[in-house]
């Protein structure tokens, strides 16, 4: 049963009261079973490992977590935990469709008008050109799956998403792909606007662009931070850096410090999502407190 701490009229202390979503449900705790996407099991042994990898990638670029496992946790957490990661997962599909919208209007440019040269820069060939229509429309389908998910999450709850959206396998993969559609999608028209330059630049007829061409691969440079990006997401075994720190209190008045400061270190990191909240509202309560009465 969950509870939340409120101050006693008559005592400084703290008393916990249950709230009105607190009674008991029959919801289970643990994670349903068709989250697990064990299908993977009975598939043939060469591709388990393939098809593995691939939902975890796809559970990552939908969700933003490596596994269905981790974004069950947040899902079982308060209704503010998961609007949190809603918002964050908000805030990646805006980047991804601001960033859509300039690579289509920079690619309906290049299939619109002729080049400013004659041949010189000719991104009107037969290659070229398709390149460059085929980027023109992915980032266009970008657009509109991505205006889509943003209208439907918007009005979404958790108690719909997860037992609609996310009620069998079938509907947990369908909505894995249709969220991480739009980065696949723009991932995939980023190159191929690329490839078309690159194209244009090798079939040109003047030999400081044909043969400076190699140049246009300065677009592929961005490609690099993969590597770092990937190095960077690698734990480090063995070590934990992140916690709450003892700095981290505000509180002014050195006894309620010293008592709260080794309490609140191992409290913070509970498993029980309600231990967890009666740890932020505690501070919430001794930021905002008068410790004046209390001894020094």
């Amino acid at each position: 049963m969950n509870a939340i701490l409120s101050r006693h009229p008559d005592t400084a202390g703290f008393t916990s009261v249950p709230t009105a979503d607190s009674a008991d449900t029959d919801e289970p705790l643990d994670m349903p079973d068709h989250w697990n996407l064990n299908f993977t099991e009975n598939a043939p042994k060469f591709v388990r490992l393939p098809l593995r990898v691939f939902l975890k990638l796809l559970c990552l670029a939908s969700l933003g977590h490596a596994s269905m496992e981790s974004y069950w946790k947040v899902c079982r957490e308060d209704e503010r935990t998961w609007l949190e990661s809603t918002d964050r997962l908000m805030d990646r599909l805006n980047a991804i469709v601001l960033v859509a919208g300039l690579v289509l209007s920079s690619t309906a440019a290049f299939v619109t008008t002729a080049p400013p040269t004659d041949g010189d820069f000719n991104y009107n060939v037969y290659a070229a050109y398709i390149l460059l229509l085929i980027s023109f429309l992915s980032s266009l389908g970008t657009l509109m799956v991505g205006a889509g998910i943003a209208f439907v999450l918007a009005k979404c709850d958790r108690d719909w998403f997860v037992d609609t959206h996310l009620g069998s396998q079938s509907r947990i993969l369908c909505t894995m792909y249709i969220i991480a559609y739009p980065f696949c999608s723009m991932s995939f028209s980023g190159t191929m606007a690329a490839l078309g330059l690159l194209v244009s630049a090798f079939n040109s007829p003047n030999e400081l662009i044909a043969k400076g061409g190699h140049g246009i691969w300065l677009l592929f440079w961005p490609l690099s931070c993969l590597f770092g990006w990937y190095w960077t997401q690698v734990p480090v075994r063995n070590q934990k850096l992140s916690g709450l720190q003892p700095s981290r209190i505000h509180c002014e008045c050195p006894y309620l410090r010293s008592i709260m400061e080794p309490a609140l270190v191992d409290l913070i990191h509970s498993k029980d999502p309600a231990t967890r909240e009666i740890v932020k509202l505690t501070m919430d309560e001794v930021e905002m407190g008068d410790c004046a009465a209390l001894p020094s």
